[in-house]
């Protein structure tokens, strides 16, 4: 379980809030990184976007 990766927000899994790992495609997931506003970082295989920044960077 954890929390989103997203800048400045706190949404945890265990708080009930839907996380999503970053797309492994290398296009898409350069789309969500630059869309979040972290493009100069790399995500690992456990980090996650939540369901309300998935939908607000989208």
């Amino acid at each position: 379980m954890g929390g989103c990766s997203a800048l400045n927000c706190k949404n945890r899994s265990e708080a009930g809030f839907r996380t999503f790992r970053f797309p492994t495609e290398a296009e898409r997931k350069k789309k969500w990184l630059i869309n979040c506003r972290r493009d100069k970082w790399i995500p690992s295989s456990n980090s996650r976007l939540c369901e309300v920044s998935t939908y607000i960077y989208h």
